[in-house]
């Protein structure tokens, strides 16, 4: 995979990424756009303990455009975008309307006992899957299923190293029912200033699990029960999806060692497209996975597969130069 990176007219930062024979990503932003200033802020909720994003700018977003002004689509025939080239395998770009900011607060937030603030400091991104208008994820080929999956990775390791950020969050929504407002195919990755509640929720189940277990992994668990059981086949060893009897959803599935696994492509394009026979249009649904930093993990109660040691089903070593641990 070949990684080229340049600068979008109001100095964001856009990643070409294509296939080693590809052609030179060499085209210029055209576009007379203002410098971005928006600043976003986080703000703790005394009652809940959790940590809230506002981001008010973002009301002036693009909101669901036509095809002919979609700005996700290649530079073509004097319709200029977010992507200056004529073309494009998948694409990174920081997003104009972002909900984390880059812009530093310009002065001290005022505090209160019960109502922490905090600037909103982050990182937010938008990954174009394919320059085709109407494609969709569950469509895409093999070959550039894989690229995404390794855009996944490059963009968690890179923004998992800038210090601001505590969580890396990738996700892919599809349908106007769940908040989407571009249809072009895309998806979106999030660096938080902060771990959220469900991936704490996460880390505190896995810790405890290990505490329980003498070190032992809950996932590794959990897959070799779903293997074992009455609705299952043996597991196999890498890109491991379950839908468990638990799930708290219609059609959510879970996975394991994702960025590593050679089956991760196959399985995620399979995840996608199965709902879709069920609705005359495209099912309506998220896609996420998140890492975050190890250090969060209680002493003494890291399972044996967090970056310190290795395991046969759940493999962490993607993200152990950065100190991230995948969840």
């Amino acid at each position: 995979m070949k990684k080229t990176t340049t600068l979008l007219a109001d100095g964001r930062e856009l990643h070409y990424f294509d296939s080693d024979d590809a052609p030179a990503r060499v085209a210029e932003d055209e576009r007379v756009l203002p410098a971005q200033g928006a600043v976003s802020e986080i703000r703790r909720d005394a009652l809940t303990d959790e940590w809230v994003v506002v981001a008010s700018h973002r009301q002036d977003r693009t909101h669901l455009p036509a095809a002919v002004d979609c700005p996700l689509c290649p530079t073509r025939d004097g319709h200029r975008t977010e992507i200056p080239d004529d073309d494009y395998e998948v694409v990174v770009f920081t997003n104009r309307f972002p909900s984390l900011s880059t812009t530093p607060a310009r002065e001290p937030l005022p505090q209160t006992p019960w109502s922490e603030r905090r600037p909103g400091d982050g990182r937010c991104e938008v990954v174009c899957f394919t320059p085709d208008h109407d494609g969709a994820f569950s469509r895409l080929a093999p070959d550039r299923l894989r690229t995404v999956v390794e855009v996944w990775v490059d963009r968690t390791c890179e923004l998992s190293a800038l210090p601001e950020v505590e969580e890396v969050f990738v996700f892919e929504n599809r349908g106007v029912e769940i908040g989407v407002t571009l249809h072009h195919p895309h998806g979106q990755i999030y660096g938080y200033p902060f771990v959220t509640p469900r991936t704490a929720q996460l880390q505190a189940s896995a810790a405890r699990h290990a505490e329980r277990h003498d070190g032992a992994c809950v996932a590794c668990d959990v897959l070799a029960e779903e293997g074992a059981g009455p609705r299952g086949s043996p597991v196999p060893r890498v890109g491991s999806p379950t839908c468990p009897w638990r799930r708290d959803g219609p059609s959510r599935c879970t996975s394991f060692r994702c960025a590593t696994s050679t089956t991760c492509p196959a399985w995620t394009r399979r995840s996608g497209a199965s709902w879709d026979p069920c609705r005359p249009t495209s099912w309506p649904g998220s896609m996420r996975s998140s890492a975050s930093r190890c250090r969060t993990w209680p002493a003494g109660s890291r399972p044996r597969c967090a970056p310190d040691a290795s395991c046969p089903t759940c493999d962490w070593r993607s993200s152990r130069a950065v100190g991230r641990r995948r969840s």
